[in-house]
């Protein structure tokens, strides 16, 4: 069942315009970043990304980390947390995750389940991990300036996405309040690292050694 049986075919049809809508829309903001991210590096003669001689294989190459880093990301959490939802509850769904997901957008109505907010939950989860690690990916010049070591930009990389997720985006949703044990808590902060974080981090140090 791909929709639930509480909405209409017209809010089917409103609710499939949106999202494509917003993948749209998040593709070209993604791409326009890297754009003028490649021609500010080109403009700089001493930088620590080096002399991008050449802006049209740059932005490609840009984008082709950007895209693979965002996708191993996106893969490695949440499949994490499917792990640690499947033991904690027991046994229960992991595809409760994703409906937990889609709840910041739709609210409760996403816990009736079946395909539609479970893809919604797949599709947000990927456009915020994307979000993340295309903001890191262009700021790690700048934060290597004062933090040499790729390790520690990592593990910092990770703090921040917790708490900016915790402090600004989850309090601005409608996702339902969720408490977590202080071993929870951090474990939630360690899959952060290491699975955001960590790529963001050693894929950004790769690239502006080649």
């Amino acid at each position: 069942m791909l929709w639930p049986p509480t909405l209409t075919a017209r809010k089917k049809a409103t609710y499939f315009i949106a999202l494509i809508k917003l993948l749209k829309y998040y593709v070209e903001y993604d791409t326009k970043f890297s754009e003028i991210y490649v021609l500010i590096l080109i403009s700089t003669k001493t930088t620590d990304m080096g002399s991008f001689q050449d802006s049209k294989k740059s932005s490609p190459k840009i984008l082709k980390y950007v895209f693979y880093t965002g996708l191993l990301a996106g893969t490695l959490d949440i499949s994490a947390s499917f792990v640690n939802f499947l033991i904690t509850s027991g046994g229960k769904n992991p595809v409760i995750v994703l409906y937990f997901i889609a709840s910041g957008v739709f609210g409760q109505i996403a816990f009736l389940g079946g395909s539609f907010y479970a893809i919604c939950g797949l599709l947000f989860h990927f456009i915020i991990v994307y979000s993340f690690v295309t903001f890191y990916f262009f700021n790690y010049p700048k934060v290597k300036t004062f933090l040499k070591n790729k390790y520690w930009i990592a593990f910092l990389f990770g703090i921040l996405t917790w708490l900016i997720m915790n402090l600004i985006v989850i309090p601005l949703s409608h996702t339902p309040s969720n408490p977590h044990s202080v071993f929870q808590l951090i474990l939630h902060i360690v899959f952060l690292i290491l699975f955001i974080g960590l790529p963001a981090a050693l894929s950004s140090d790769m690239f502006i050694k080649e």
